[in-house]
């Protein structure tokens, strides 16, 4: 049950006990819309799972367990919801969409309404972003608390993800490459971005990355390959995306449509 059929359910318990005090007429009329909703969040829509290539992104809070011995229950609920707020405004900015709060981190899925072409490079860029708002959030944190080191970790793996008709709605997603991508979040080292071989292959070239030791993980048959992103490449030194790695394939009999086609660019210029 969500977080709203909680709250509905709980207005509902309360009408009713008060019944006696507002009167049959009275709790019925206030009892009545409550009921409509509340059946319309508990049914399970039929025929809306959908299958999409979607990039999946977790982000997480590092250590924050640790800053309940310092900080009392309230102070520790406001930072973490204040540094969600602000990480999950990245997200939208880049056109992701946050499935899930996790408590101290977030369920994020790019390609979640439609499929774009650029949704892991979209996916990657923002877990950029995500890592470089939290320097900036550490930074004004220590002016507050000096032991408070604020770090997130991101992880991205790129599939076929089932999406909707689940319990959470719109917001269901599941498949293994949902279970990956938190597992390249939990591996990722604190202040850093875990990629899988699946949403490398989508941004090769677009990026600088360092490739990691194979990641065995629990389920999967084979170590997988994985990478570090440092930086996004500045777009005059990006290497090509697309074709076979390692091989290089010229025209062959074209250059004098080739030449017609430079020459109709430079007259562009």
């Amino acid at each position: 049950m969500t977080d709203e059929a909680h709250q509905i359910q709980a207005a509902l318990d309360a009408l009713q006990a008060q019944r006696g005090l507002l009167g049959d007429a009275l709790a019925d009329a206030a009892i009545a819309p409550l009921r409509a909703r509340l059946a319309a969040l508990q049914a399970v829509p039929d025929a809306t799972l959908v299958l999409r290539q979607a990039s999946v992104l977790f982000v997480d809070v590092v250590g924050s367990t640790a800053w309940a011995q310092r900080l009392d229950a309230e102070d520790l609920h406001a930072l973490v919801s204040t540094s969600l707020a602000r990480l999950a405004l990245l997200v939208q900015q880049h056109q992701g969409r946050v499935l899930r709060y996790t408590g101290d981190g977030m369920k994020v899925v790019f390609g979640a309404d439609a499929v774009q072409e650029d949704d892991a490079e979209r996916a990657v860029h923002c877990g950029l972003a995500l890592l470089a708002d939290a320097r900036a959030q550490a930074q004004q944190l220590r002016q507050q608390h000096a032991w408070l080191d604020f770090q997130v970790r991101v992880g991205i793996h790129s599939g076929p993800v089932a999406l909707g008709a689940g319990l959470e709605g719109r917001d269901t997603a599941v498949g293994s490459v949902v279970h990956l991508a938190a597992r390249m979040e939990q591996t990722a080292p604190p202040g850093g971005l875990r990629i899988s071989q699946a949403t490398w292959r989508l941004v090769q070239g677009l990026f600088d990355v360092a490739a990691q030791p194979p990641l065995i993980v629990k389920g999967v048959a084979d170590a997988m390959p994985t990478w570090l992103v440092r930086a996004a490449r500045p777009r005059a030194t990006r290497l090509p995306a697309r074709g076979i790695d390692g091989l290089h394939t010229p025209l062959v009999g074209r250059d004098a449509q080739l030449a017609q086609l430079q020459a109709a660019v430079q007259s562009l210029s």
